[in-house]
């Protein structure tokens, strides 16, 4: 199956040694045998992509790629081995302002439209996958709210309008989860076909390496950082916890999970 990530960290400069340790514990396709890999990070209130609808054979591990990067949100996706290519249009993640949204879906949109959405809205839509034209569907009911432009003010209205959303594409057949869904200050996700994990890290140690025989590697402390991985990958180790069925997690500042009912 395809798997999805999501990351946030409190200092990315920290994260290259963590991504490495989660990197061991996840087992994500190997991207340059993959059918196709994607990134979204937000940088100075701006989301970014870097899609590989067909990537290349040395293509680095998805954390090793994120640990490359200046940000403290990304999410990310690498399509199971052997699937035909997507147009890069259809490869997730997908952005809009300071929003980004990854699911696996790769479903072609049926005759479903986009009246409903509203024109300077749906003008981002680059392509037909199903995942994208939900993601627009949350956009637009944010945007109802007037959340779109200011999700912080009401954390818990955004949750709300997002568990609406999924619920009316739920019964209009169009099935897009597992979905992450962030912006610069938190992430929201919810399981579905593929059951989500996630991991939190609340302070970090770094152990240098021992130069020469008799060396005594200092350790680097950081108690204030904070970080949390998010993946649909199968994974080892006891501090990943799953996001249960019909539930809502959300990760604040702070990273502490919240969960909400749909």
């Amino acid at each position: 199956m395809s798997h999805i990530i999501g990351y946030r960290c409190s200092d990315p400069t920290v994260s290259s040694h963590l991504l490495k340790a989660l990197d061991d514990e996840m087992a994500l396709h190997p991207p340059g045998a993959s059918g196709g890999v994607g990134l979204g990070w937000l940088q100075d209130e701006r989301s970014l992509l870097r899609n590989h609808p067909k990537p290349p054979v040395d293509l680095p591990s998805l954390p090793t790629m994120i640990s490359d990067l200046p940000a403290r949100t990304v999410v990310g996706h690498v399509r199971t081995p052997g699937l035909a290519p997507l147009s890069a249009a259809n490869l997730a993640p997908f952005r809009f302002k300071k929003w980004l949204w990854v699911s696996p879906s790769s479903d072609e949109l049926p005759a479903a439209t986009t009246s409903e959405i509203p024109d300077h809205i749906s003008q981002n839509i680059r392509g037909t996958s199903q995942s994208e034209w939900a993601f627009h569907v949350v956009l637009s009911e944010l945007n109802r709210l007037e959340l779109l432009d200011n999700p912080e003010r009401d954390v818990k209205g955004v949750v709300s309008a997002f568990s609406r959303s999924m619920a009316y594409l739920q019964d209009s057949g169009i099935m897009v989860s597992p979905v992450i869904l962030a912006t610069n200050k938190w992430m929201l996700a919810m399981s579905g076909a593929e059951t989500l994990k996630f991991r939190t890290v609340n302070g970090y140690e770094i152990q240098e390496e021992p130069l020469f025989a008799g060396h005594k590697p200092r350790t680097q402390n950081y108690p204030a950082f904070r970080a949390m991985m998010m993946t649909t990958s199968p994974v080892i180790g006891t501090q990943w916890q799953e996001v249960p069925a019909n539930q809502i997690v959300w990760f604040d500042a702070q990273n502490t999970p919240n969960f909400h009912t749909i």
